[in-house]
């Protein structure tokens, strides 16, 4: 539950510190992991780009759906993740070539 952490959901911050904890826990676990975004209103494109662009990019697209389920997000929080995610992988790719 990201509404549960303390460092909010506003700053590239507390995106890379929840995305280095969630990495902890796939690495620990080996589980499906859910991130649940209930009680969450709106989250800055910084946090987006951190938490959920990095691990798209890290673990790929198809490895980030087998391991990752985003939950309970409105309709804000999921167009400020799409924008985020299609930013990140579009500057993963242009950095490749």
């Amino acid at each position: 539950m990201l509404a549960d952490k303390s460092s909010g959901t506003g700053t590239r911050q507390s995106g890379e510190r929840i995305r280095n904890e969630i990495i902890n826990l796939n690495n620990e676990s080996g589980k499906i992991i859910e991130i649940d975004f209930s009680g969450v209103a709106v989250i800055s494109s910084s946090f987006a780009d951190e938490l959920i662009g990095k691990l798209v990019v890290r673990y790929g697209f198809f490895n980030f759906n087998q391991i990752f389920r985003l939950k309970n997000m409105n309709e804000i929080v999921q167009a400020i993740v799409h924008r985020s995610v299609s930013q990140r992988m579009a500057d993963s790719i242009k950095a490749s070539n």
